[in-house]
């Protein structure tokens, strides 16, 4: 076998294991990953502030509702946003 042949088998190599060790790359969406990721997170902490704001204003408990929901939204969030990273 020559050298060019190895240094081909080489790099046939390498980039095979780099598509199975990173399926967004080899997918092209490696470039927003961290983005949706991060705005998934975000947006579920947003949105149970909000949903919390709303239950507190309609039952008068002001801070439980608020602080319920917000712990709600950073659990989804931070489960939401492993979701996207990891590409399921």
């Amino acid at each position: 076998m020559s050298d060019d042949q190895k240094l081909q088998s080489l790099e046939d190599r390498i980039q095979d294991a780099q598509e199975k060790t990173e399926p967004a790359a080899a997918n092209g969406d490696s470039d927003n990953v961290g983005m949706r990721a991060g705005s998934e997170f975000v947006a579920h902490v947003i949105g149970g502030a909000i949903l919390g704001w709303g239950i507190d204003s309609l039952l008068g408990s002001m801070p439980i509702g608020i602080v319920v929901m917000v712990l709600l939204g950073f659990g989804t969030g931070i489960y939401r946003a492993s979701k996207v990273s990891s590409g399921k």
